[in-house]
């Protein structure tokens, strides 16, 4: 017995060791063009920001839809992956075709309702009538960019993380050519400096959808249409909908919580709410690496541990490793933002009264980023083993029953800037909560709450 346990323990350590091998592996070449786009989403912020603060306040407006745009193509493109790295080899071909065309179909729908949503809310006054030209525009880079992102998780499921890095790279660096140049050639007039910021995002996710077309030969081919519906499409695309829409509540906390910020910001100045904008953007490019090995880690998930039929224990001690790599990044990151702050001002000469809020910000906010990214790495593992309810409970801990709480209790202080103390106290809490149920309950933990990850039916 005590062989069989002994032999259990470094059958799973030698799982663990290569699982995290192949994380840094396929995330080296999307973390460059992870870096690029978060690049091209801060330059159009610093860019607006060059233009005063009114464009800066504007900017606030428009974020949130970025952010929920952002939240739903990564919630498609992580649901589209989990299903084909848990499919059978001969259903990739109706696999991927019904991913996509439902994605196709699922973003006209938003299309429409983004479009009545910005309508209803300018005439509501609740936006600007630039911020609304804005939407108008940006609504077609909507449906190419959910298009994009599910195209993406599909190539990284078929570990063609480099081709895809390169197809990023490539719009990314376009992006921060065109921001600059469309943005502030219009600096007298705010409205068409936002319709610029539109076109880039436009032109951008069309051209990136050029480029993946153009690499998708690997992925699939014409030689592969004959046996597209050999596996039901329609079964397909409902396990897609089955992960992708508890994924997509989790990822819409996010900019639900961001809204629900600048609210709370908006009570005490709007310059508070100008600087918090610009963090989140800058925030992005502090945490590619995180991003970049949440959109690997998976598919990785899904084929060593499912088809290899590894223990719960196994999982627990890989989400442990999580954590150790979370800390090591994390203090990394926090050194790496204290530096950043003082090249902002630059950027800020015209609005100085957010310089130094937003010093404050990189201060207080960085360290947490350990427990942040740990939870990342959790919510990526849970969802490709198929089990996006898990993740929808960690948001939910994460952003409802922490971060709105302390949001509200902490707008209320006579210390104004200690407001963001609530992202710290939301990420390092949930993390410390989730990684307490690992060490103590490793197997309760996983067979009750998150619904017994190995179970008959995970492969598809």
């Amino acid at each position: 017995m005590a062989a069989a346990t002994k032999h259990n323990s470094l059958y799973a350590r030698e799982t663990i060791i290569n699982m995290l091998d192949e994380l840094k592996r396929r995330a080296r070449p999307l973390r460059p063009a992870m870096l690029l786009f978060a690049l091209a989403n801060g330059a159009e912020a610093l860019c607006l920001a060059r233009l005063g603060q009114d464009s800066l306040l504007a900017y606030s407006q428009v974020l949130p839809w970025l952010l929920m745009l952002e939240a739903i193509g990564f919630a498609l493109g992580a649901s589209a992956a989990s299903t084909l790295a848990r499919c059978k080899s001969t259903h990739h071909p109706s696999c991927m075709f019904s991913c996509l065309s439902g994605t196709v179909v699922l973003a006209m729908a938003l299309v429409y309702m983004v479009h009545i949503s910005a309508v209803a809310l300018a005439e509501q006054s609740l936006i600007a009538p630039g911020v609304l030209s804005y939407l108008k525009l940006w609504r077609w880079a909507l449906p190419l960019a959910l298009f994009n992102f599910v195209l993406l998780g599909l190539m990284r499921a078929k570990d063609l993380s480099l081709p895809a890095s390169w197809c990023m790279g490539l719009t990314a660096a376009a992006q921060c050519v065109l921001m600059p140049i469309l943005i502030l050639n219009e600096a007298g007039d705010l409205g068409r400096a936002l319709d610029g910021a539109a076109y880039a995002h436009v032109f951008s996710q069309l051209l990136l959808t050029g480029l993946l077309l153009c690499a998708k030969g690997r992925l699939f081919s014409l030689k592969s249409l004959p046996s597209l519906f050999k596996y039901t499409a329609f079964t397909t695309f409902t396990q897609l909908l089955k992960l992708a829409l508890p994924i997509t509540l989790a990822n819409l906390l996010v900019p639900l919580s961001t809204a629900f910020a600048l609210q709370q910001l908006a009570k005490l100045d709007g310059y508070y709410v100008g600087a918090f904008s610009l963090a989140l953007r800058v925030e992005s490019f502090l945490l590619v690496s995180f991003y970049a090995w949440s959109a690997v880690v998976g598919p990785i998930a899904a084929n060593r541990l499912i088809t290899h039929k590894t223990n719960n224990f196994t999982l627990a001690q890989l989400l442990t490793q999580c954590w150790h790599l979370s800390i090591e990044h994390g203090l990394k990151i926090a050194l790496a933002a204290a530096l950043l702050t003082s090249t902002l001002k630059f950027w800020l000469t015209e609005c100085p009264q957010s310089q130094p809020l937003l010093q404050i910000y990189f201060l207080i906010v960085p360290i947490s980023y350990i427990g942040y990214g740990f939870l990342m790495l959790t919510t990526g593992i849970l969802n490709g083993l198929g089990h996006a309810l898990a993740s929808l409970i960690i948001a939910s801990l994460r952003s409802v029953l922490i971060l709105w709480p302390v949001l509200w209790a902490m707008s209320n202080w006579p210390a104004n800037a200690a407001i963001f103390l609530a992202f710290s106290v939301s990420n390092f809490g949930c993390a410390l909560i989730v990684l307490h149920l690992l060490r103590q309950h490793p197997s309760t933990s996983f067979n009750a709450l998150w619904q017994k990850p190995f179970q008959q039916g995970n492969q598809l």
